[in-house]
């Protein structure tokens, strides 16, 4: 009898967990205005239980029940669109695509992939949702790996469960969510703001800012450092350098590849086991360490529905119905790794190309991070620059290549620009603007943003 209870129990969980995972978070679905503030403050807090805990129990769904669950998914993501935004109603017009009719994974392959130079030619206007809450709408900018810069928005309900993946992630490293945290730079990650201790890297790279940092990290005394692997290798840098000893239980680090030397200089300076989490602005979480040692990275399969085709990743957002990204090509290369993982989760595994961005360096041991020079031009110069690289020669010289979308958008951003970069850089490095339709790549084909050549 206690093991049909048991068995009882279990089917019900299993058959709740599935329904939180795939219907909206209550507290944004109704987060109606007219509400007090408290009250919000306490469904959010609700919702975030549930869903931590749907997704406890589905660390071991079956392959089938993700297919399940992401067919599901998928379907309300292309009939929304198919009603709702300019775009794709046309679209699946044109190629006569039914997304009622929608019933298996084949049947996506029947959209074309979508790059991100062909996002820049349409008007936003016909990628936004008509029927979408302007309110629970949030602007956002970025260039990811391709170093071209694109404005997209981004649904409430999206950034709202990109929260509950980086609690997951914490789990997976079996680290609690109320553990302190410390972030190196990332400001513009809205899935981290308002956690744990923020630290500036321009403030770090300043003698002035850096006794007082060491003395509130201390104090602070964090389990959990986050950061790309560009910052971290410079936090490492600043920490040997002043002579600060300091043990960390685990370190996460996204935006980024890291290469094998820099983990284990982090690993064995702080006595810390290192975790990465993948993803895309545009696309939310990709993938998960679990941990278990051996750098498997699985899919988010709650999140985006992952595609490795001719090696690019192609993703569809699940979750983002004010700009749905739709077998959207995020700008990196990819492969399926066929191992099954320690871990006991059902859950593809995948590898990324490396994508490294890193740090200018500067005469005196000083760096600038490349992230924040992206970030810049890529906010205030969506709309006239089609592609950028950076390129460094030596201690001296920077080169700024980039793709103008117009001839008469190049007196402003080389003007604006050559402002920009002498507020941050003053004397200590010359800049150089080339314009250009060419765009050195790596060995390996790729298009990097950031080519450092110090001799």
């Amino acid at each position: 009898m206690n093991l049909i209870n048991l068995l009882g129990k279990q089917k019900f969980n299993k058959f709740l967990a599935v329904k939180i995972i795939t219907a909206p978070p209550f507290s944004i679905e109704y987060n109606h205005r007219i509400f007090p503030s408290i009250i919000r403050k306490r469904a959010s807090k609700i919702d975030e239980s549930l869903q931590q805990w749907a997704l406890a129990q589905a660390d071991f769904f079956s392959e089938s029940d993700w297919r399940d669950i992401q067919l599901k998914k998928l379907k309300n993501i292309l009939v929304h669109a198919g009603h709702n935004v300019f775009y794709w109603r046309e679209l699946f017009k044109k190629i006569n695509f039914n997304p009622e009719k929608f019933k298996d994974f084949n049947d996506l392959k029947k959209l074309p992939v979508l790059t991100r130079a062909e996002i820049k030619k349409i008007p936003i206007k016909n990628l936004l949702a008509r029927n979408t809450d302007r309110e629970r709408t949030m602007e956002q900018f970025t260039s990811s790996s391709t170093g071209e810069p694109l404005r997209i928005f981004q649904d409430e309900k999206d950034l709202f469960l990109r929260r509950i993946c980086t609690y997951e992630t914490y789990r997976w490293m079996n680290v609690s969510v109320d553990a302190k945290i410390c972030i190196f730079g990332l400001e513009s990650a809205r899935n981290l703001q308002g956690l744990g201790m923020h630290i500036s890297m321009i403030d770090m790279e300043s003698v002035k800012f850096r006794k007082r940092i060491y003395n509130d990290f201390i104090a602070y005394n964090p389990r959990l450092l986050i950061g790309t692997p560009a910052h971290l290798d410079r936090v490492l840098y600043f920490f040997q350098k002043d002579n600060i000893s300091f043990k960390i239980e685990s370190i996460i680090y996204i935006g980024e590849s890291m290469n094998a030397n820099l983990r284990h200089r982090l690993s064995d300076f702080f006595s810390s086991k290192i975790f990465s989490a993948y993803g895309a602005r545009e696309a939310s979480p990709l993938g998960i360490d679990c941990g278990n040692g051996e750098q498997n990275l699985h899919i988010v399969p709650w999140m985006n529905y992952l595609e490795i085709v001719e090696g690019k990743i192609i993703v569809t957002n699940l979750w983002n119905m004010v700009m749905p990204f739709i077998r959207y090509e995020v700008g990196d290369y990819g492969s399926w790794r066929n191992v099954n993982c320690q871990c006991g989760r059902q859950l593809p595994i995948f590898e990324v190309e490396g994508r490294i961005l890193g740090n200018i360096d500067l005469p005196y041991g000083v760096s600038y991070p490349v992230n924040h020079i992206l970030a810049y031009f890529t906010v205030n110069y969506h709309q006239e620059i089609e592609r950028m690289q950076i390129e460094q020669i030596g201690l001296a010289n920077l080169i700024f290549r980039y793709k103008p979308a117009r001839p008469s958008a190049i007196i402003i951003i080389e003007k604006k620009g050559r402002e920009y970069f002498n507020g941050i850089l003053g004397n200590k490095i010359k800049v150089a603007f080339e314009i250009t339709d060419y765009f050195p790549s790596n060995q390996n084909g790729k298009i990097p943003i950031f080519i450092k050549k110090l001799v």
